[in-house]
């Protein structure tokens, strides 16, 4: 009798076995401890804010800890080489972002890594960019900006997340609408968004053009002052601030984006378990509204059709930076 019931055993698990060869059951094998999540910049930019969101929403889902580990350095090379070097098997993991995920690699050829090289999951979100400057600046509106950049342009400097941030491209577009060579302004790279914005509100440097999300609580104080959206429609977080084309600039319309990336050759488990669940938290109410509060607007995409959509991006990103000058 026990070796029947032995025998009974047996047979149970390797059924079970050939039907999940992984031992996978009911969620997936995939995560089954914690998992390091990397913003490749310092705390409080765009990309901190949507992982520290995302993090607590995944934790409840998954039940493992999700820890958001900031690696800035290099313009976010070096955190996006961490994750680049890192075991393919999902539990070191990076929140991208539109300058290391597309915007670099468009303007620096020779970096350590291509646009390619990770797993680009899928798309979080969307941040409009806003043009800001010092709060007590004497410019008020966009056209104030460009008639002194047009008289003396070698006289200002914008500050940038990176080589490729998209205040770059942003202040780019900026100046060839306006005909001026963006070449003539000064650009500081510093080591992250939050640190771009501290710097214009010193007075440090002149202007840039950052993220949504890293300037509504500085505005709203009055340390810097908003002249233009990249939207088509004004933000409901900065409603008095125009858009670019209302400002007269209609052709500057670049917009930022959050992704979730991972090593190259992820398996597909791990990109399923991702897919589905950041898709299933951007219908969520509560997280659509940790989003909104800070200035990001859900915006999913999968992992094939952000695939297409990133290399349009990309592709656009050079040719801006071929046109301009910038690319390397």
């Amino acid at each position: 009798m026990r070796r029947m019931k032995s025998a009974l055993v047996l047979a149970v698990l390797f059924g079970a076995l050939l039907a999940n060869p992984l031992g996978t059951a009911g969620k997936g094998n995939y995560p089954n401890k914690a998992i390091d999540l990397i913003v490749a910049f310092s705390p409080g930019g765009a990309t901190d804010i949507v992982a520290r969101a995302l993090a607590p929403k995944l934790e409840k889902m998954w039940g493992v800890n999700i820890n958001v580990i900031n690696k800035a350095g290099g313009s976010g090379t070096i955190g996006t080489m961490e994750v680049v070097g890192a075991k393919p098997d999902g539990y070191k993991m990076m929140i991208n972002v539109t300058t290391t995920g597309s915007l670099n690699p468009a303007v620096d050829p020779t970096l350590p890594y291509k646009w390619n090289e990770l797993t680009n999951v899928c798309r979080i979100n969307v941040n409009p960019l806003v043009f800001i400057v010092k709060g007590d600046s004497k410019w008020n509106s966009l056209k104030d900006l460009v008639a002194d950049l047009k008289a003396g342009a070698r006289k200002y400097s914008y500050g940038t997340a990176g080589p490729g941030g998209p205040s770059t491209f942003a202040i780019a577009q900026l100046c060839q609408d306006a005909g001026i060579d963006p070449n003539n302004l000064i650009r500081v790279v510093l080591g992250g968004g939050a640190t771009v914005i501290t710097d214009v509100a010193g007075g440090h440097i002149d202007l840039a053009a950052q993220n949504l999300s890293e300037v509504i609580a500085m505005t709203q104080a009055g340390k810097i002052k908003a002249l233009a959206v990249t939207t088509d429609h004004r933000s409901s977080s900065l409603p008095d601030v125009p858009t670019t084309k209302e400002a007269g600039f209609p052709s500057v319309k670049l917009v930022g984006y959050n992704s979730v990336s991972g090593p190259a050759n992820l398996p597909d488990e791990v990109v399923k378990a991702w897919e589905d669940a950041v898709r299933e938290l951007c219908k969520n109410p509560e997280f659509q509204a940790a989003l909104e509060s800070a200035g990001a607007t859900s915006a999913f995409l999968g992992h094939e059709e952000f695939g297409k959509w990133l290399k349009d991006y990309y592709d656009e990103g050079v040719a801006i930076a071929l046109k301009v000058g910038l690319r390397k």
